[in-house]
Parts: structure tokens; sequence; C-alpha cells
């Protein structure tokens, strides 16, 4: 892919230091630290992103401390480090949490890597759009062409006679789009919109809907996608939109360890969220284990038909069938248009 460098998996090495040794003040990036302290790994056959499922560890703050990552791991359970999910309630609408690998929760941190763990994100979102069912609800119908055109979706002049139509229309129009996805930074989400098999105008929101969306289709599935500008977006989203299934797609920083040989690049996928930067209470016990709870009935749901549910008592797996060819498509799409924008 040297052809669309920016979204393309970074040409240095994945490097795994110790978690005793921090990163030089001295050096921007990793290219003078000491290769003796580093991790030794099994050689990867392949780079392709690995799945890998289990707890993400959310909290308000950027983890940048080797030591705090292990301590967190090993009192969690927790395979990776975001900041986005807090706040976001599950009970009102049904979300998955899918990062994209882009460092290891130290120090080390390296700038190369972001972009690629998004579009890798985005990759395994519309991996998962590509299904026919998603929990326990069918796909759109369509026409009995089978094949929907983007035709319908344009405005056409309205006689100011049939003017207050136009109302009904749009709720019609919404009522279509039944899944979410968020994403926390605008090259997430152009990594996301660069997947969508069409491109749909926008529609009237709700009352007092501050989110900004992009409508399109992936698949059988209408989708609408947004910026996590605060808390409340999910919320504000379900009230414009019939929603039934939301992705939370972004980069996160991973938890390194024995069990989970993850790399950066690699996807980590939620079996539950917890919220590492706050005092543990019985009530946060309670609301943590109803929270795995939801998660593990949402991946069955969703994941399990794909792979099995062996999938998710293993917690690993290679590549999905359809991820190297949505993450190439991602980096053909959506570097052009990048480097438009940065000219």
């Amino acid at each position: 892919m040297g052809e669309y460098p920016a979204y393309d998996r970074p040409v240095q090495a994945d490097l795994l230091f110790r978690s005793s040794y921090d990163h030089s003040l001295l050096s921007r990036t990793c290219g003078g630290s000491d290769k003796s302290q580093l991790e030794e790994r099994k050689l990867r056959v392949s780079t392709d992103p690995a799945i890998h499922y289990g707890g993400i560890a959310t909290g308000n703050s950027v983890t940048k401390d080797a030591a705090c990552r292990g301590e967190a791991a090993r009192e969690l359970g927790v395979i990776c480090f975001e900041m986005e999910a807090t706040g976001l309630s599950m009970d009102n609408m049904p979300c998955l949490v899918v990062r994209g690998i882009s460092d290891y929760s130290d120090s080390h941190k390296d700038k190369e890597w972001p972009r690629y763990a998004s579009a890798a994100a985005a990759a395994y979102a519309t991996d998962i759009e590509d299904l026919q069912e998603l929990s326990d609800w069918r796909p759109l119908e369509t026409k009995s062409s089978g094949k929907e055109t983007s035709a319908q979706y344009q405005t056409k002049p309205t006689p100011n006679a049939a003017a207050s139509s136009l109302h009904v229309e749009h709720d019609v129009r919404r009522s279509r789009y039944k899944v979410g996805i968020i994403c926390a930074l605008p090259k997430e989400l152009m990594a996301v919109r660069a997947l969508f098999d069409e491109t749909h105008p926008g529609l009237k929101k709700s009352k007092d809907d501050t989110n900004t969306y992009a409508l399109g289709k992936m698949g059988l599935h209408h989708v609408v996608t947004t910026c996590l500008a605060e808390a409340v977006v999910a919320v504000y989203m379900k009230r414009s939109f019939k929603i039934r299934f939301c992705l939370l797609a972004g980069i996160g920083g991973v938890v390194p360890s024995a069990r989970h040989d993850i790399r950066l690049g690699d996807v980590g996928v939620g079996k539950y969220i917890v919220q590492h930067d706050v005092v543990r209470t019985d009530d946060w016990q309670e609301y943590t284990a109803a929270t795995a709870a939801s998660f593990a009935k949402l991946l069955l749901g969703v994941v399990g038909k794909q792979d099995g549910d062996d999938v998710i008592l293993d917690g690993n797996y290679g590549p999905p069938p359809g991820l190297k060819r949505r993450l190439e498509e991602t980096q053909q799409v959506i570097t052009p248009k990048l480097e438009l924008n940065m000219s």
C-alpha cells in the first residue's frame, strides 16, 4: 500500500519495552531507546490485525505508566485502555466497544500507529456490518430487485402545497437507520465513512440534538455515524434515529500479558467495560457484573454468528475473512482525502 501511506501499516518495528524501562525525555521517538530492554516475543508470520476479546478499561486520562498498566491488568483483567466509553449508557442501547491498538499504555508513544489502528477498527466494525443479523433483529427489507439504489435518497423539489409532508418523510427515512457508529476523532470517522457502500444526504434531527451525522449504507444495514463530542452523544443519536445497535470505534492502548499476545495494529473488542480511575465500591462491582453480562450476550449474538461460542470463551482469534480486504479499502479511499485536506 505504498501508494497510500497515511493509513498504511507503519514501516518501523513494533517495539514492546519492559515495564521498568521509561522512554527517554530527550527523544521524540523510540529510535534511540535501549534495545536491550525489549521484551522477547514470538515472531508473527502475518502482519494482518488479530482480534482479541476481553475487558476494556476506560478512564478520564491517557495511561502512560507501564506499572499502572500492569496493576490494572491484574486487578481488572482488562486487555485495553481507552477514554471515550466513560459515561456511555449500556442500558438504553447495546454498544460494542472496538479499539484499534495504537500504543502499549506506557511512556513509549508513537505517532505513526494511530491512523493505521483507526483504520483497523473501522474495518472490523464494517466486517460486523456484513452480517445479515445483529443481535435479535432482522436485516432491513430491500426492494424486489435485491438492491436499493441511492437515487431514492436524493431530495426532490417539494411544492409548497406538499411542504407539510416533509416532516413525515424525514421521520420515515430516519426510521431506517438501525446501526450507529460513534467515533472519538475525525480521522476515525473518516475511516468509517470511507467504507460506506452508499452515502446518503443529511436528514432533519430531533429537537436539541447537537450531533453532526454522516448517513450511509453498509451491506444490508443503514448506518449513522458521528464524532463523540460529549457523553450524551448516544442519547441524542437514539432520539433522532431508531438505533438498535451501536459501535464505539476508535483507538486504544493495549495491556500486554502472557495470555494475550496483543500487538500494535491489532483490534480489541470489549467483553465488558470498567472504569479504572474510580474508587471500587459494592455498587461499582454490581454495575461491572451487569455490564459484563450485557456485553457477553451482545457478543454471543453478534460475533458468535461468525465464529462460534468458542471465540467468546477463548478471547482471541485471527483476522476474520473480510477484515484484510476492508482494511485495504479503507487505506485506498481515505488516504487521498486526507492528503487533500492537509494540502
